[in-house]
């Protein structure tokens, strides 16, 4: 009878043993694929940006002051250390049971990604991803980052607005931008100053068309009716009631994140100058 139980547990255990070492053995492979992809991803990165002026950029190194190279890396590091430090603030509305390596890891992640993908589109995806690894729930990580994009924004704005009145002058005064385009074999150079301020007053039209669609009904409705029914007319929006949706989410998400900001002032005072 004791033989015939011992065969039984040991006939239990053993599909279970050999499952685990299964998903053990698929962790792996998934995760040497990982790795493979990611340093593909980097030489492929590496090779376009040297491609071209290879020779000229080691020779500069090589001819570079040792001293103004570390001056550079200390100041590269600097940065690091206050997005991560933003980073782990803003983590710790949340969780307690964070670290400020933890936070490293999410903001070298974000820079990774931003650097090999188009349009610098997959850094917050794969930060949100790298938070729910870390043990932060992922509508607590799609917060965070939300939270550091519209204090990001509103300190570019009041930077960028500082910045025009105090160089006014100055801008006014930039010369003029080479292109490609040529017009009967002349060049057309474009003038810097009304670039930057396009510029400008795109980073200011982005965060106060948001700030509209969250708090001014008319507008919302505006641009969630006419709008987008005409840009799906002239076949520029293909899924209309898609892109209604989304804009939905992402405002309602903006006025939410808002509001724990607004209810946060010293903790916003905190993290802002280090945007």
């Amino acid at each position: 009878m004791d033989k015939e139980r011992v065969e039984k547990k040991e006939q239990v255990e053993n599909p279970n043993e050999a499952e685990a070492k299964a998903k053990k053995k698929k962790s792996a492979i998934k995760y040497i694929l990982n790795i493979t992809l990611i340093l593909t991803a980097t030489a492929l990165a590496v090779y376009f940006a040297l491609k071209d002026n290879a020779d000229k950029i080691f020779d500069s190194l090589a001819q570079a002051d040792v001293k103004y190279m570390l001056i550079v890396l200390g100041l590269m590091l600097a940065c690091i250390l206050i997005r991560s430090f933003i980073l782990f603030c803003f983590a710790h509305l949340f969780t307690r049971k964070y670290h400020l390596h933890q936070a490293i890891a999410v903001d070298q992640i974000g820079e990774f990604y931003n650097a090999i993908t188009p349009g610098a589109s997959g850094g917050q995806i794969m930060q949100a991803y790298t938070y729910k690894k870390q043990g932060v729930q992922i509508a607590s990580a799609v917060s965070i980052l939300a939270m550091y994009s519209i204090v990001y924004q509103v300190v570019l704005i009041v930077f960028g607005t500082v910045s025009f009145i105090a160089k006014y002058d100055f801008i006014t005064s930039l010369g003029y931008i080479e292109t490609a385009i040529k017009i009967n074999d002349v060049p057309l150079n474009l003038p810097i100053w009304p670039l930057t301020i396009i510029g400008f007053l795109l980073n200011v039209g982005v965060i106060a068309v948001v700030f509209l669609m969250g708090y001014w009904h008319a507008f919302h409705n505006f641009i969630m009716g006419p709008v987008i029914g005409l840009l799906a007319k002239i076949k520029i929006v293909k899924h209309p009631n898609r892109m209604r949706e989304n804009l939905r989410i992402q405002v309602e998400n903006f006025k939410i994140e808002f509001r724990r900001l607004s209810t946060n002032v010293p903790f916003l005072i905190l993290v802002s100058p280090f945007i």
